[in-house]
């Protein structure tokens, strides 16, 4: 996995960097500038994501599905032991709904391997589905026109805090573009190192393929510090999908804690 990383371009490593922040704070005389800053950031979020990848960590996904009213209707929680083993990870289940899971359980969703597909095709940066729902996303993020914000602090740290708005639609432009240019969203750049400490971003019209639509997509990601780098700790999306005459509204959130050499 480390040699993986390490093979890709940088730009194709900077998938976490966007999302939005209402009201913009006045941005300072000594505006820094932002080709300099973002390729400061690139580079040093392609070392922070390889080193996500040469720790063990817990990962607990919730996920959740809504009525007509916006309403929760079903929930469900998985906690997961995330570690490095070869060219890739083992993901061992440790409890569904607080419940221990079975043997049969624990071994299909070591099969699955869901974290390290969805690790490998985000740091792709194809957005393959626009419609998905986990870290393959996060290449709709980059592909923006930033601009600053100001300063600001994320867990004690100071960051720049950039922003980027929606763009004209294009019909006939493939999916990912279209759902690109209709994002909102900032992102929170530390000022010691570049690092992303923070991104947001949503939609702000439909775009439709074929039977499918995305009426709403929301984005959060937030990081942590470890050990020089910072790491992901939680990503969360919710999305309001059209299928056919039909429509299905849920929310994904993935977080991220224990970081430790294994």
């Amino acid at each position: 996995m480390r040699s993986f990383v390490r093979s890709l371009p940088r730009a194709a490593l900077t998938i976490c960097l966007a999302l939005p922040v209402f009201g913009s704070p006045p941005a300072p005389a000594d505006e820094p500038d932002l080709d300099t800053l973002l390729r400061t950031a690139r580079a040093t979020l392609e070392a922070d994501l390889a080193a996500w990848a040469s720790y063990s960590f817990e990962r607990r996904v919730v996920r959740e599905r809504f009525d007509r009213d916006g309403e929760v209707s079903s929930r469900i929680t998985y906690r997961f032991e995330v570690r490095p083993a070869g060219d890739g990870f083992d993901e061992r289940l440790l409890s569904i709904d607080g419940e221990p899971p079975s043997a049969r359980e624990v071994e299909y969703h070591r099969r699955l391997g869901r974290f390290e597909k969805h690790y490998r095709v985000a740091l792709s940066a194809e957005l393959d589905n626009p419609f998905g729902e986990d870290l393959p996303l996060l290449p709709l993020l980059f592909d923006q026109s930033h601009r600053y914000l100001g300063l600001d602090e994320i867990a004690g740290s100071p960051c720049h805090r950039l922003a980027f708005d929606p763009r004209p639609d294009v019909v006939d432009a493939p999916t990912a573009e279209r759902l690109k240019r209709a994002a909102r969203g900032s992102l929170c750049l530390s000022v010691d190192g570049g690092h992303v400490l923070e991104a947001e971003m949503e939609s702000v019209r439909p775009v439709a393929q074929g039977r499918l639509g995305l009426n709403r997509l929301t984005l959060r990601f937030e990081a942590t510090p470890v050990e020089g780098a910072w790491l992901p700790r939680l990503f969360e999306v919710r999305s309001d999908v059209k299928l056919g005459i039909g429509r299905m509204e849920r929310r994904n959130r993935y977080e991220y804690t224990g970081y430790h050499q294994p």
